[in-house]
């Protein structure tokens, strides 16, 4: 998201320009305000006074947000500010907190994207994500679109698959993608659409932080769709990155093995709580575990780092088999496609989409018919 700072210093944009939410530009006066293009503008009380903003308040009409920096507390201007549509902030609270909560405020919008990330490769992700855009799709009152942001087409369910996010590369660097070419670029899967991941090893790690970052943006704005990201098990890819840093929704697929659990506390230690713009830790995702049996494993280890649990999914021996058939593992496994139930409606609860489906209540009468005509067939066996 682009901002405006109109400051006499760059105090406060600092503290945004370390952040890859937003984009950030700074003026000292409101010349050169008519050239700006962007989503908000942040204007200091040092470089503006209300009275000079009241002047030019016309100028700041196309902004979807203004906010107006007081030196001290004053309910006149506080209100004057209300008055004109303007957000008015005090200079002693935390700018970069107060700004973001309004501008990325956790509600539907924040709840139209899901990732899902490895622990690791061959976690069975993408079998994951696509199980579960099966069945949200079937009770959700949204679209559902699948998106791979990984650097393969992770697409071997499909004999015949040519979506790539390949094709939007110029447009996502430029800036000018919008979701109907994002649309367009994706194909049909039963019920949902799909995007493979890049086909081009090399040409995908041209991509910014600041790209994908845009890229979500424009998929976090539309409202017809909920998106779930296949994130794959690579957390050195540059799509992957962005998305673990902008996705509040955060789904990890760990298969239930000592290594995969070593490798992930790992990541954690290295990448993902040190990273300046993640610090993530174990509490920062819900978890998904794979080859997990009810009768003998045990969650303890999660547990001792107050992990959320939202999946525990069998070993299927029909991958192979899904694999070589070019389908897709829930289409064959009964078990598995029923094990990722609770995760869609998890999903489908949390974005409000959640399908009400109530049951129709028969009269008394109606009922002892329906009874006693079934106890009458059996008695006739």
């Amino acid at each position: 998201m682009k901002i405006l700072f109109i400051e006499s210093s760059p105090f406060y944009v600092k503290s945004f320009e370390d952040n890859t939410l937003f984009q950030c530009e700074q003026h000292q006066n409101l010349k050169l305000l008519s050239f700006f293009e962007g989503d908000a503008v942040v204007v200091t009380e040092k470089a503006v006074k209300i009275h000079e903003l009241m002047d030019k308040k016309e100028a700041f009409k196309d902004y979807r947000y203004v906010f107006y920096v007081i030196e001290e507390s004053s309910k006149e201007t506080e209100a004057l500010c209300r008055a004109n549509r303007i957000v008015p902030l005090e200079a002693n609270e935390d700018l970069y907190e107060s700004v973001k909560k309004i501008l990325y405020p956790d509600n539907a919008n924040s709840n139209r994207l899901f990732l899902f990330f490895g622990s690791d490769r061959k976690a069975g992700t993408t079998s994951i994500v696509h199980a579960v855009a099966n069945q949200l799709s079937n009770i959700s009152s949204k679209k559902v679109l699948v998106i791979s942001l990984t650097g393969r087409p992770n697409d071997t369910f499909l004999e015949f698959s040519k979506s790539t996010i390949d094709h939007l590369r110029a447009s996502i660097s430029s800036r000018v993608v919008t979701f109907n070419e994002i649309y367009k670029e994706s194909e049909k899967v039963q019920n949902y659409q799909f995007i493979a991941g890049a086909r081009d090893m090399v040409q995908s790690q041209l991509y910014s932080i600041e790209d994908i970052n845009y890229f979500l943006e424009v998929l976090r704005k539309q409202d017809e769709y909920l998106v779930l990201i296949d994130g794959g098990g690579d957390v050195y890819n540059m799509l992957i990155l962005s998305a673990l840093i902008q996705v509040h929704n955060r789904f990890v697929v760990m298969k239930h093995s000592e290594s995969y659990y070593k490798q992930f506390d790992q990541t954690i230690k290295q990448i993902l709580s040190v990273h300046p713009k993640m610090n993530l830790t174990h509490s920062s995702f819900q978890y998904i575990l794979t080859e997990f049996d009810e009768a003998i494993d045990s969650t303890a280890r999660l547990k001792d780092h107050e992990c959320v649990i939202v999946g525990k999914i069998p070993n299927s021996y029909h991958g192979l088999s899904a694999e070589n058939a070019y389908n897709a593992l829930h289409h064959i496994d009964t078990n598995f496609a029923e094990s990722v139930i609770p995760i869609a409606e998890l999903i489908a609860i949390k974005s409000g989409t959640r399908n009400e489906v109530v049951a129709e209540k028969q009269s008394f009468f109606k009922r002892f018919f329906n009874s006693s005509k079934v106890g009458g067939a059996a008695h006739a066996k």
